[in-house]
C-alpha cells in the first residue's frame, strides 16, 4: 500500500501500517531497544496476622525467567519482618532480600508508598559473599530465581494484630 505524504511523495506501508525495512550490510551494529515486561500480582490481601506470628508462607509465582522480583509490603503494625526462601531451604531469612526488613519499626500503610524489597533468592552471607549495601549491588547478586520462591511476614507487635498486604512485581529485561 502507498500513501502520499505532505511533500507529494508516495511512501510504502505494510497492511498493518508499519513501514517496511530493508537491511543493507551487517546486522552486528544495529542498536536494539530492549523491552521491559512487568507483572504485578497481589499474593497476600489484607490478611490479619496475630501478635508474634507469621503470615502463611506464600509463593511469589516465579517462573524462573525473571530478571528481578520485588515485593511491595503494606503492614499497619511494627515491628515486622519480611522473610523469603526457596522452599527446599530449611529457614526463611530477611537477609535474602534488599533492603532487609528485620524488626522494622516503621508501619507502611499508604498503598502509594509501600515498603519495597528486592528478592535476591539466597542468603549472600551464608554463601561467603558480602551482603549488598546498594540496590545495584543486590541486583548483581541475583541468581536465576527458583519457581518455589516464597515469602512470609512476621508481626512483631506484642499485643496487636497486623493487617498485611503484599504485591509481587516480576520484571523481565
Amino acid at each position: 500500500m502507498s500513501i502520499q505524504d505532505r511533500q507529494g511523495n508516495y511512501q510504502k506501508y505494510n497492511s498493518d501500517g508499519s513501514t517496511p525495512v530493508m537491511v543493507v550490510g551487517s546486522l552486528t551494529n544495529i542498536p536494539v531497544e530492549r523491552k521491559t515486561k512487568k507483572i504485578m500480582t497481589t499474593i497476600i490481601n489484607a490478611v490479619s496476622v496475630a501478635p508474634g506470628a507469621y503470615s502463611t508462607l506464600t509463593p511469589v509465582g516465579a517462573d524462573g525467567t525473571e530478571s528481578e522480583i520485588f515485593v511491595a509490603v503494606l503492614v499497619d503494625q511494627q515491628p515486622w519482618n519480611l522473610e523469603s526462601l526457596n522452599l527446599h531451604v530449611i529457614a526463611a531469612s530477611p537477609t535474602n532480600n534488599y533492603p532487609q526488613y528485620q524488626g522494622n519499626t516503621t508501619a507502611f500503610t499508604n498503598p502509594a508508598a509501600p515498603a519495597l524489597s528486592l528478592l535476591i533468592g539466597f542468603n549472600p552471607a551464608a554463601s561467603g559473599l558480602t551482603a549488598p549495601t546498594t540496590l545495584e549491588g543486590a541486583k548483581a547478586l541475583i541468581i536465576p530465581y527458583n519457581t518455589d520462591l516464597a515469602i512470609k511476614i512476621k508481626n512483631g507487635h506484642a499485643t496487636l494484630n497486623a493487617t498485611v498486604t503484599v504485591k509481587v512485581i516480576r520484571i523481565w529485561r
